[in-house]
């Protein structure tokens, strides 16, 4: 019997990880066009990940995945811990949009 409760709960871990892995990809691509054109950039992929859109979406895609473990979560302890992670995940995408 399929535990249609779990599947629908591993749906945010599933997108957070699709768009972790789908924004460090084009980082990385972006990173790699800006050393190809300039051989002397060797700061090219921190420079690309010291972005604020960068961040916001890594955290974004935290807190999916901390939304996900935190309903997956069995026990109070663990359930605490991941809320614990969603609030600072959630709370770094806010303050990173300004900078």
């Amino acid at each position: 019997m399929i535990d249609w409760p779990s599947v629908l709960a591993s749906i945010p871990w599933l997108l957070g990880m699709a768009l972790l892995l789908a924004v460090s990809s084009q980082v990385s691509y972006l990173a790699a066009r800006d050393r190809a054109r300039d051989p002397q950039e060797r700061r090219a992929l921190r420079k690309r990940l010291a972005q604020s859109s960068v961040r916001r979406l890594f955290y974004v895609a935290l807190g999916l995945i901390f939304l996900s473990l935190s309903l997956l979560a069995h026990s109070w302890g663990e359930r605490l811990i991941t809320i614990a992670g969603l609030g600072v995940s959630l709370y770094s995408s806010w303050t990173s949009r300004g900078s």
